[in-house]
């Protein structure tokens, strides 16, 4: 008979039986070939007020098991599962070891080992099979791989022999019938617009029609010019856009307020209707000789960069050595000879 101090004491152990931390293992499925990928499940059951819990790691997971990915899941009651997703590469049954679910609380930590669980390997060989065949007889040709293999080669040793010379009598073909290309030397553009203004010297021929014609030279002998040397749309564009551009270019300021002095006339010559007499004529032929003179002085370097490239370009120039004064004409090319 039971007395009832003992039944007190019963009554009060009851809760902290049934509370008590526990965990618990399954695997999904337990029979996996190389490869296989399985879930191991860890199911704890505990007092969530009082503890936290704190399941394996993927460094619990090595060797033969390679861990993929883990989900958690809190359920009721005080009732946590860990669901690792992990792939087999044992090649045989294997036992993985117990793990460690820690609690911890406010009163200490506690540790509690899951049981070990078990892993059987399942084989892709068919079981029945249990004797070796003999290999299969490798299969017999009716004439010699000797023959074939140097039938082969002749092929391709003559075939070769015939693209090395058709490539041979295509260049000395082409060499015997090309016919050599004139090319003429590189024009300097401070020549071109010296020679222009030696044109426009004689003033008296150009008085007719108010200098008109005179102007027009005059303007486009410069815009030609900045075109040829600056790369811009100079003929095509307005008097305003040409000056535009050249400051862009970072070209030096008393050339833009020479040729802006030049292109206002002109435009007032042309487009006004404005009558120029022989005098304004001179002056404005003196402000182009100035204006020769600055870009003589300015672009001597931006000249001379210029006519390297062209020579290279036509073959008047050897491209591994385009600094070198010694010019390597092409075989094929014969410069034309010119004044400028």
């Amino acid at each position: 008979m039971i007395r009832f101090p003992a039944l007190l004491l019963l009554g009060s152990l009851l809760p902290l039986l049934v509370c008590a931390q526990s965990v618990r293992t399954v695997v999904k499925p337990d029979s996996l070939a190389i490869g296989d990928t399985f879930q191991y499940i860890i199911t704890a059951q505990y007092q969530s007020a009082r503890y936290t819990a704190t399941f394996p790691d993927s460094s619990a997971f090595e060797g033969d098991i390679e861990f993929k990915s883990v989900q958690r899941f809190r359920g009721v009651q005080s009732r946590d599962s860990v669901v690792y997703t992990l792939q087999f590469f044992a090649l045989n049954d294997t036992i993985i070891a117990p793990k460690v679910v820690l609690f911890s609380g406010s009163e200490g930590n506690l540790r509690v080992n899951t049981l070990p669980v078990s892993l059987y390997f399942k084989s892709l060989l068919d079981e029945t099979a249990t004797e070796l065949h003999d290999l299969k007889p490798l299969f017999t040709f009716t004439q010699s791989w000797f023959w074939v293999i140097l039938l082969f080669v002749a092929i391709a040793l003559t075939a070769l022999l015939l693209y090395r010379y058709r490539n041979k009598f295509r260049k000395n073909t082409l060499a015997t019938e090309m016919p050599f290309k004139e090319v003429t030397p590189y024009v300097n553009p401070i020549s071109k617009l010296q020679q222009d203004l030696l044109e426009l010297q004689q003033l008296s021929s150009y008085a007719n029609d108010n200098f008109r014609d005179y102007y027009t030279r005059l303007s486009n002998a410069f815009r030609t010019y900045f075109e040829n040397v600056y790369f811009i749309p100079a003929l095509e564009s307005t008097s305003r856009e040409v000056l535009r551009d050249l400051k862009r270019k970072g070209i030096d300021d008393q050339i833009v307020t020479l040729l802006q002095s030049l292109l206002k006339e002109s435009d007032m010559i042309k487009f006004a209707k404005y009558a120029a007499n022989s005098d304004q004529a001179v002056a404005s032929y003196q402000v182009a000789e100035q204006l020769l003179r600055a870009l003589r002085k300015a672009d001597i370097e931006r000249i001379e960069q210029l006519r390297i490239s062209y020579e290279i370009r036509n073959g008047l120039r050897d491209p591994q050595n385009p600094s070198s004064t010694i010019r390597v004409i092409n075989p094929l090319i014969t410069p034309k000879q010119t004044n400028l």
